[in-house]
């Protein structure tokens, strides 16, 4: 999401987007080319021999936070996003970190403020969340969509609906083997859409029993 939002709201000149799941990369890079279509990749970072001014790490591998720096630009700024465990220790050069003057933090949670602005984003059309969306389900499926979330299974969201409680979790790309009405409102085929959320409501009384 975090490609998504720099890609539609204020994309930079340069953005490269990396992942340990080769399948989640190219699940980015289609998703991405959809809302950017003259966005370009890089499959490893390791393999970049620029630096960057602003970097964020999305995945909970010290590892990856060791590359960020070693490629992070003279005052650059690394984000450590990812919930890495307390305790945890990486290898990073302070020689670097000191010569350059990069700037590493971490976020836990957002102010109410922030919140609002994106939602306000959302309402006016300037940032389209629905795009991010890989699996759809009622109570059935949230165990299913809360482990797969933490083993990487998905490459985007999984959208939960309390209401339908006998649904089981659908992927977007089995939906037209599925529920092949709610499928036909999807975007391009593929993106989740207000549309499709309402076809998939009017489901409500089959998954409800």
């Amino acid at each position: 999401m975090h490609v998504l939002r720099a890609a539609m709201l204020n994309p930079p000149s340069r953005m490269v987007a990396t992942d340990i799941n080769n399948a989640r990369l190219r699940a980015l890079e289609e998703k991405v080319r959809y809302v950017s279509p003259g966005a370009s990749f890089e499959t490893s970072l390791g393999d970049y021999e620029g630096s960057f001014n602003y970097i964020v790490v999305l995945a909970p591998v010290p590892k990856l936070v060791s590359d960020s720096v070693a490629h992070a630009a003279e005052k650059g700024l690394v984000n450590i996003f990812a919930g890495i465990h307390k305790g945890t220790t990486a290898e990073l050069d302070l020689d670097s970190i000191l010569k350059n003057r990069v700037y590493l933090f971490g976020t836990s949670g957002s102010p109410m403020e922030a919140m609002e602005a994106v939602l306000a984003r959302v309402e006016s059309g300037n940032l389209d969340t629905n795009i991010s969306v890989d699996a759809i389900g009622g109570m059935n499926g949230a165990i299913e969509g809360l482990n797969g979330v933490k083993g990487q299974r998905f490459s985007g969201k999984v959208v939960i609906y309390p209401q339908l409680k006998e649904m089981g979790l659908i992927t977007l790309s089995r939906l037209a083997e599925i529920l092949p009405d709610v499928h036909e409102r999807l975007a391009d085929g593929k993106y989740w859409t207000k549309e499709a959320e309402e076809q998939l409501l009017s489901h409500m009384a089959e998954f409800r029993r």
